[in-house]
């Protein structure tokens, strides 16, 4: 995911739908934009067609954590862990 090409396309946006893409991607581990339904229809497409996502795999190693491998834009990877907690928090590493 570009997050300059992604802070383009969200600049005409209202300033909340960068909490909630940043929700959807680094604490639900969406991996499609289209996942993302709290954003409007019109803007999941425009998303997937010019700032797609590319998650490689998703690994849930127990019901409190998730993993997922990203593959940015230049080809690096990047692994991601969602980690819930009893109280209802998440941590995000």
């Amino acid at each position: 995911m570009n997050l300059s090409l992604l802070k383009e396309i969200l600049k005409d946006q209202p300033k909340f739908r960068y909490q909630q893409v940043y929700k959807a991607v680094y604490q639900e581990l969406i991996g499609d934009w289209q996942e993302a339904t709290i954003l409007p229809l019109v803007l999941r497409e425009k998303l997937n067609a010019e700032c797609p996502l590319s998650i490689e795999a998703e690994i849930s190693s127990s019901k409190e954590s998730k993993k997922a491998l990203i593959t940015l834009e230049d080809g690096l990877k990047v692994e991601t862990v969602l980690i819930s907690h009893k109280d209802k928090r998440n941590t995000v590493c």
